[in-house]
């Protein structure tokens, strides 16, 4: 356990820390403050300011407000091809630059179109990264909107009403005389009221016709015996 002393020498060195200082440290800070899957000092290469990355997707940040996992996810895609574009355009004039710095040409007027022939093979192969690029941000940015408009779709949850407390007393009690008993006849109705009576229930079970057949089985009946005296 920290005893008083280690307490307060530990407030005073957290008084003394002022945060990142260099510009690298504070784009990454800012990073983080967004909540930001992009890295300011991996996206970074020689030449790139850290500083204009986290403004960029602060910017993104700000404007799109994503609110989900998936959305953040897809927002930094959108923000690392949008950071690619720009990279890649200042790729382009430091080619031509490169060319024209490389090469001794005669006219200084058309130095640009010759760099641009001599690096012919480069430029194609950096317009395809572009492609793809525009592609998946394109792409990215209308997944984004269809999850927001799905999200913003949802009806939002009703509060629920707070739980009433149990009232003991409603609960309606039983003599204890009672108490299990289940009574063997059905309760009589009531008495009738003097010129009121209830009216005769006429639910009464059908007659059954089913009645067995006759038999018809009689034993023939026997001829008359003659007897004839002789005289």
């Amino acid at each position: 356990m920290s005893t008083q002393r280690q307490i307060e020498a530990n407030r005073r060195n957290a008084a003394k820390s002022t945060g990142p200082t260099s510009v690298e440290g504070k784009a990454v800070s800012r990073m983080n403050a967004i909540r930001s899957g992009i890295h300011a000092d991996s996206a970074i290469i020689i030449g790139e300011d850290p500083e204009a990355l986290a403004q960029l997707a602060e910017t993104f940040y700000h404007d799109h407000q994503p609110q989900t996992a998936m959305e953040r996810a897809l927002l930094d895609n959108i923000i690392r091809d949008a950071w690619l574009l720009t990279r890649f355009f200042r790729i382009d004039a430091e080619i031509i630059d490169y060319e024209i710095e490389g090469a001794l040409y005669k006219k200084e007027d058309n130095q640009a179109g010759r760099a641009f022939i001599d690096s012919s093979t480069h430029q194609i192969r950096l317009q395809r990264r572009i492609d793809a690029t525009r592609r998946s941000l394109i792409q990215a940015f209308k997944e984004f909107q269809r999850l927001q408009a799905e999200r913003l779709a949802q009806p939002a949850a009703q509060p629920q009403p707070p739980a009433q407390p149990f009232d003991v007393t409603a609960v309606s009690s039983t003599p204890n005389g009672q108490i299990g008993f289940v009574p063997q006849f059905p309760p009589q109705a009531p008495e009738s009221v003097a010129g009121h009576r209830p009216p005769a229930t006429s639910h009464q079970p059908p007659a059954t016709s089913h009645r067995p057949p006759a038999t018809s089985h009689r034993p023939p009946a026997t001829a008359p015996q003659c007897t004839i005296e002789v005289a």
